[in-house]
C-alpha cells in the first residue's frame, strides 16, 4: 500500500537531515586532518631549522677564518651594519649600524675596496675591504632589520664563509646618544635584529658594536629619523665607530679583550685613537 503523501514527505525530510548530519562530522574530520598535516609540516620545518642551527653552532665552535681560495695568510672577516633597506636615506635611528658601514667604505681608499658581484640578493651592495692581511666583507641591509640573521646566513653561505667570524654594528636605545660599547658576547637586549642573528648563530659566536641612540625601546622611536640636533652629535660617534671597526679588523677577533679596552674607554668617542697597525 502506498504511503500517504504527508508521510512520504516526512520520511524524505528525515533522510535529508540524516545525510546532512553525516556530512558535518566528515567535514570536521577533514579540517582536523588538514590542521594536523600543517602542524606536522611546521614541526618538520622547525626541526630542520634547529638541526641546521645546531650544525652551524658546532662548526662555529671550531671555525677557521681563512678565505676559501686556499690562501691561509689571508684572514677573512665579515661586518654587518644592521638596519632597514631604506633606512639610510631616512636617517633612521634603527639603521645607524648601516651608516657606519657606509662611512667605513667611504673612508677607504679605492685600491683597498672592491664591489662584490653576485646574483645573491642578500649580497646586494656588498664590498670587499682589504686591510693588511685581512679581507673583510662589508654588508649592508637587504631585508627588514628583524631578518638580519637570515640575510647574514644567506650571504655567508653563498660565499662558503658560513663559519667566518663577524661583527654586528647595531643601534642601542639603552645607551645614551653619543656612546659606543664593544661586546664580545651577551644578550640581544631586546633588539629584534640581534635576536634574528642569535636564532641562527647563537649568542656567544659573534661580536657586536653597540651605538647609543637614547630614547625608548618603542617602534615609533627607533624607526624614526634623527633630528638635526641629534645629527650634529652623531658625527664624532660615526667617526669613532669607523675607527672601532678598523681596530677590530686590525687586531682580529681573538684580541677581543684588548679591543674592548680601547673602544670602551671614556675618551674614545671624543678623540678616537688611530687604528692599530695590522699584524702581518
Amino acid at each position: 500500500m502506498d504511503e500517504p503523501p504527508q508521510k512520504r514527505a516526512r520520511h524524505a525530510n528525515e533522510s535529508v537531515t540524516c545525510t546532512s548530519a553525516a556530512k558535518v562530522p566528515e567535514a570536521a574530520q577533514e579540517a582536523e586532518a588538514r590542521e594536523a598535516e600543517a602542524a606536522e609540516a611546521s614541526d618538520a620545518a622547525n626541526s630542520t631549522l634547529r638541526a641546521e642551527s645546531a650544525g652551524l653552532l658546532a662548526e662555529l665552535a671550531g671555525r677557521t677564518s681563512t678565505h676559501p681560495d686556499g690562501n691561509n695568510a689571508k684572514q677573512t672577516l665579515a661586518v654587518l651594519g644592521l638596519g632597514n633597506p631604506d633606512g639610510l636615506s631616512r636617517r633612521e635611528r634603527h639603521s645607524l649600524g648601516a651608516r657606519v658601514v657606509a662611512a667605513l667604505a667611504d673612508s677607504a681608499c679605492s685600491s683597498s675596496l672592491r664591489l662584490l658581484e653576485s646574483d645573491c640578493k642578500d649580497l646586494a651592495g656588498a664590498k670587499w675591504l682589504t686591510r693588511g692581511g685581512t679581507k673583510a666583507l662589508l654588508l649592508q641591509p637587504t631585508r627588514p632589520i628583524n631578518d638580519s640573521g637570515l640575510q647574514l646566513r644567506s650571504a655567508l653561505d653563498t660565499l662558503e664563509l658560513l663559519t667566518t667570524p663577524f661583527l654586528a654594528i647595531v643601534d642601542d636605545c639603552w645607551l645614551p646618544l653619543g656612546s659606543i660599547r664593544f661586546r664580545e658576547k651577551g644578550s640581544s637586549g631586546g633588539h629584534k635584529g640581534l635576536e634574528g642573528i642569535e636564532a641562527i648563530f647563537g649568542k656567544q659566536h659573534y661580536h657586536r658594536l653597540r651605538l647609543g641612540i637614547g630614547g625608548k625601546n618603542l617602534k615609533e622611536f627607533v624607526t624614526g629619523s634623527f633630528t638635526d640636533e641629534e645629527e650634529s652629535l652623531l658625527q664624532p660617534v660615526i667617526s669613532a665607530a669607523v675607527s672601532a671597526v678598523e681596530t677590530w679588523l686590525s687586531l682580529g677577533p681573538s684580541a677581543a679583550q684588548k679591543i674592548m679596552s680601547i673602544v670602551n674607554a671614556p675618551t674614545f668617542v671624543k678623540q678616537p685613537p688611530p687604528p692599530v697597525p695590522s699584524r702581518s
